[in-house]
């Protein structure tokens, strides 16, 4: 699955950077949606742009966190659980190439409300939320008492 949706995301970025100059926008559905090629040298919403070493780092040990919480916290039977770690790892890991690579994030996808976001961008939060949920459900009894 983090194999998966690395593969998604740096296909999406590649298609529409390459059909698109940088800068440059394609209305979709005016007023609403936009593809909207972008670089962002910062973190969430085009914060702290100019430190991309910093957010590698950020992101290696966001990775190794995650990695950890997957193995000390829960059991290879736990699929949300599993599924999410593996969504944030793939989003993580698709705009960890784009900072080496680009030495920035390559963003597409302009909502209008919304500051322009990625592939990757969607994976973090759905994987995040993943894990949330599947940190507030209670573990199964694996016998029941006697």
């Amino acid at each position: 699955m983090a194999l998966a949706g690395t593969a998604a995301d740096q296909a999406s970025k590649f298609l529409v950077f390459h059909l698109l100059g940088a800068g440059e926008s394609r209305h979709l559905i005016p007023g609403i949606l936009s593809l909207s090629c972008r670089q962002n040298t910062g973190t969430a919403f085009g914060l702290f742009q100019g430190r991309n070493w910093l957010f590698i780092l950020l992101t290696v040990f966001a990775l190794a966190a995650v990695v950890y919480y997957l193995r000390r916290f829960t059991r290879p039977d736990e699929k949300l659980a599993t599924a999410g770690a593996a969504l944030v790892a793939a989003g993580a890991v698709g705009n960890l190439i784009d900072r080496f690579a680009f030495s920035g994030v390559r963003d597409f996808i302009d909502f209008h409300i919304w500051p322009v976001f990625n592939v990757a961008d969607v994976l973090i939060c759905a994987g995040a939320a993943a894990l949330a949920l599947s940190s507030l459900r209670k573990p199964e009894k694996d016998h029941e008492e006697a």
